[in-house]
Protein backbone atom coordinates (compact mmCIF):
# COMPACT_ATOMS: atom_id res chain seq x y z
CA UNK A 1 0.00 0.00 0.00
CA UNK A 2 1.24 3.46 -0.92
CA UNK A 3 0.04 6.71 0.54
CA UNK A 4 0.34 9.80 -1.62
CA UNK A 5 -1.06 13.28 -1.49
CA UNK A 6 -0.85 16.51 -3.34
CA UNK A 7 1.15 17.50 -5.38
CA UNK A 8 1.62 13.92 -6.69
CA UNK A 9 -0.06 13.20 -10.01
CA UNK A 10 -1.68 9.98 -8.78
CA UNK A 11 -4.06 12.00 -6.60
CA UNK A 12 -5.18 14.08 -9.56
CA UNK A 13 -5.40 11.09 -11.89
CA UNK A 14 -7.81 9.40 -9.46
CA UNK A 15 -9.90 12.57 -9.16
CA UNK A 16 -10.00 13.09 -12.92
CA UNK A 17 -11.10 9.46 -13.40
CA UNK A 18 -13.91 9.88 -10.86
CA UNK A 19 -15.01 13.14 -12.47
CA UNK A 20 -14.93 11.55 -15.93
CA UNK A 21 -17.30 8.84 -14.68
CA UNK A 22 -19.61 11.66 -13.56
CA UNK A 23 -19.44 13.23 -17.02
CA UNK A 24 -16.96 16.03 -16.25
CA UNK A 25 -14.11 15.94 -18.75
CA UNK A 26 -13.43 19.63 -19.33
CA UNK A 27 -10.48 20.60 -17.11
CA UNK A 28 -11.52 24.25 -17.34
CA UNK A 29 -14.44 23.29 -15.07
CA UNK A 30 -12.14 21.78 -12.41
CA UNK A 31 -10.33 23.75 -9.72
CA UNK A 32 -7.97 22.64 -6.96
CA UNK A 33 -8.56 24.25 -3.56
CA UNK A 34 -6.09 24.34 -0.70
CA UNK A 35 -3.98 26.27 1.76
CA UNK A 36 -0.52 24.98 0.78
CA UNK A 37 1.31 26.75 -2.00
CA UNK A 38 3.83 23.89 -2.19
CA UNK A 39 1.29 21.07 -2.30
CA UNK A 40 -2.19 22.23 -3.33
CA UNK A 41 -1.37 25.08 -5.68
CA UNK A 42 1.71 23.41 -7.22
CA UNK A 43 -0.23 20.17 -7.73
CA UNK A 44 -3.08 21.94 -9.46
CA UNK A 45 -0.70 23.76 -11.79
CA UNK A 46 1.23 20.58 -12.62
CA UNK A 47 -2.02 18.89 -13.56
CA UNK A 48 -3.40 21.64 -15.76
CA UNK A 49 -6.19 22.99 -13.56
CA UNK A 50 -6.87 26.33 -11.93
CA UNK A 51 -6.32 26.77 -8.22
CA UNK A 52 -7.87 28.59 -5.28
CA UNK A 53 -5.43 29.42 -2.49
CA UNK A 54 -6.94 29.72 1.00
CA UNK A 55 -4.73 32.34 2.64
CA UNK A 56 -5.60 31.84 6.30
CA UNK A 57 -4.35 28.25 6.36
CA UNK A 58 -0.80 27.00 6.90
CA UNK A 59 0.77 30.17 5.48
CA UNK A 60 -1.37 32.49 7.64
CA UNK A 61 1.44 33.82 9.83
CA UNK A 62 3.69 34.54 6.82
CA UNK A 63 0.81 36.51 5.30
CA UNK A 64 -0.01 38.37 8.52
CA UNK A 65 -3.38 36.67 8.86
CA UNK A 66 -5.16 34.93 11.69
CA UNK A 67 -6.55 31.48 11.06
CA UNK A 68 -10.34 31.21 10.86
CA UNK A 69 -10.90 34.94 11.29
CA UNK A 70 -13.63 36.03 8.90
CA UNK A 71 -13.39 39.42 7.19
CA UNK A 72 -9.63 39.60 6.63
CA UNK A 73 -8.07 40.76 3.41
CA UNK A 74 -5.08 39.18 1.71
CA UNK A 75 -2.00 41.38 1.40
CA UNK A 76 -0.97 40.76 -2.21
CA UNK A 77 2.57 42.03 -1.62
CA UNK A 78 3.08 39.58 1.25
CA UNK A 79 1.79 36.78 -0.97
CA UNK A 80 4.26 37.74 -3.71
CA UNK A 81 7.08 37.82 -1.13
CA UNK A 82 6.10 34.39 0.17
CA UNK A 83 5.99 32.95 -3.35
CA UNK A 84 9.44 34.39 -4.00
CA UNK A 85 10.84 32.90 -0.76
CA UNK A 86 9.36 29.48 -1.46
CA UNK A 87 10.68 29.53 -5.04
CA UNK A 88 14.28 29.60 -3.81
CA UNK A 89 14.20 25.79 -3.58
CA UNK A 90 12.26 25.26 -6.82
CA UNK A 91 9.48 26.83 -8.84
CA UNK A 92 6.25 27.55 -6.96
CA UNK A 93 3.47 28.79 -9.24
CA UNK A 94 1.13 31.56 -8.17
CA UNK A 95 -2.46 30.53 -7.54
CA UNK A 96 -5.12 31.31 -10.11
CA UNK A 97 -7.39 32.73 -7.40
CA UNK A 98 -6.95 33.73 -3.75
CA UNK A 99 -9.52 33.77 -0.97
CA UNK A 100 -8.85 34.91 2.59
CA UNK A 101 -10.96 32.23 4.30
CA UNK A 102 -12.81 29.03 3.47
CA UNK A 103 -15.69 27.65 5.46
CA UNK A 104 -17.37 24.40 4.48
Amino acid sequence: MHYVGKPHNLVYDECFAALEKAGVTDKSRICGVGDSLLHDITGAKRNGIDSIFVADGIHASALGMQQAKVGQKVDVMKLKELLSELSMTGPVPPPTHVIPHFKW
